[in-house]
């Protein structure tokens, strides 16, 4: 192969597999829904161009739980001061002190090849409909639901559980509006609250946030109170998920899993996340439902377009108004 036709991240690949070089060191400090879409893609060329390869993730304490769940990457080492706003402030993945963590830990010469700085938008169009990205589940993750408790209700079986996503936490890194105005959640929520006695619904997200959602005993806030296989456990013990493009969506998007989910995605410019790379979920049980706001403005998704969508699966479910 000739190095001249190949990318920075390839050349280091291939001049790799040229000295016999392979245990890989990747530091990632920004965003979980690029976990999947981006640097997934990059172990899977690591290991598909070198066989023997063994990668390892560098990354903060939350965002180790995403990894873990990747079966191709073989470790991970938690430092425990990177936090998750480190680089998304400033909107760029900045210089990661790696040698100075490994240095630390006492792990300096433990690998043959450390890349400090991935650039995600690189690896996620090198993905596009090429690769599907896999989150391994395992049953024993079911437990950690704590809807029940939340609820204090045993007889889930007769519920039809919706979790929601009302804010995607990162917006403010964008150059666009990712999140669908809290009044329309608020709407959406009352009016199938009015018909539907059945429902109940879950707010998710990694922050507690402030401002109130609504008063409901079939409304549970979730927002600040898990860890992410927490909060993942509880969206694949629900009949449906409704978020904005969003880490969250991505990653309950390709969980590797065969549970029926409907999934209801929002958004304003449709050619990022899960929508740009174009492959299908790994979840064969899963529904997909995206709707494209008009002008790329997600707050042209009216409340009766995602209602509708709703009252058809409930519908389906066997409820009704």
């Amino acid at each position: 192969m000739i190095l001249l036709f190949l990318d920075e991240y390839e050349k280091i690949i291939e001049r790799a597999r040229h000295a016999g070089k392979k245990r890989f060191l990747i530091a990632w400090n920004r965003g979980f829904g690029d976990v999947p879409l981006c640097v997934y893609g990059f172990v899977a060329l690591i290991k598909d161009r070198l066989r023997d390869a063994e990668v390892t993730i560098m990354t903060r304490p939350g965002l180790d739980e995403v990894f873990r769940l990747i079966k191709i990457v073989d470790d991970v080492i938690t430092i425990p001061h990177w936090t998750r706003d480190d680089n998304l402030k400033r909107g760029q993945p900045g210089k990661l002190d790696v040698e100075e963590e490994l240095e630390r830990l006492n792990l300096m010469g433990r690998f043959d090849v450390l890349i400090p700085n991935l650039r995600a938008g690189k690896w996620r169009t090198r993905q596009i409909g090429r690769i599907i990205p896999r989150l391994e589940w395992r049953e024993e993750y079911r437990k950690l639901d704590c809807f029940a408790n939340a609820h204090n209700d045993k007889d889930r079986e007769d519920k039809y559980v919706v979790s929601l996503h009302p804010d995607s936490e990162t917006g403010y890194i964008y150059g666009y509006n990712k999140n669908w105005d809290m009044d329309n959640w608020r709407e959406l929520v009352k009016r199938l609250l009015s018909n539907y006695k059945d429902i109940h619904f879950i707010l998710l997200g990694l922050k507690k946030q402030d401002e109130p959602f609504l008063s409901h005993p079939s409304i549970i806030d979730m927002r600040g109170r898990t860890d992410i296989r927490q909060l993942l456990s509880i969206v694949t013990s629900s009949n449906m998920l409704i978020a904005p493009d969003s880490g969250i969506l991505t990653l309950v998007y390709y969980l590797d899993v065969n549970l029926p989910l409907d999934v209801i995605s929002l958004w304003g410019p449709a050619k990022y996340g899960v929508l740009q790379l174009k492959v299908a979920s790994p979840n064969r049980l899963l529904t997909h439902f995206p709707l494209k706001g008009k002008k790329d403005d997600i707050n042209n998704i009216r409340v009766e377009d995602v209602l509708r969508i709703v009252k058809e699966r409930m519908t389906l479910w066997g409820l009704k108004c």
